[in-house]
């Protein structure tokens, strides 16, 4: 009988320790793919703060050129104004010079009673 129970001993340790391998076989399985999936998560990861990265250069450099532009804008509304009164100054004398002419085209045909307001 001991060789008996020895032999079912030694069939359930046997049967154990397959049991045992498969599970370790099962988790080396899981192990790696979870490994596998770090990786490719890891790759993600970097990938995206790669395209931050880029990103925040793009806004960089887009912040920098509507600076510019803005200046660009601030520098010809100045130019615009100027030409604006002295275009506006323009017309003053040319209306002043107009009147003027006007006035002494007056004097010359009708003499200079006419414009002084003599009769």
């Amino acid at each position: 009988m001991t060789q008996v129970q020895g032999s079912n001993l030694l069939d359930v340790l046997k049967k154990k320790m397959r049991q045992t391998k498969e599970e370790m076989e099962k988790y080396k399985e899981e192990s790696e793919d979870m490994a596998r999936k770090l990786q490719v998560e890891i790759m993600r990861r970097e990938e995206a703060e790669g395209e931050v990265a880029a990103l925040n250069r793009r806004i960089q450099l887009l912040e920098e050129d509507l600076e510019r532009s803005e200046e660009r804008l601030a520098t010809a509304t100045q130019k615009l104004a100027e030409a604006s009164h002295a275009a506006d100054e323009s017309e003053r004398i040319r209306k002043a010079l107009e009147n003027k002419t006007i006035w002494r085209m007056t004097e010359l045909l009708f003499g200079s009673s006419v414009g002084s307001g003599k009769t």
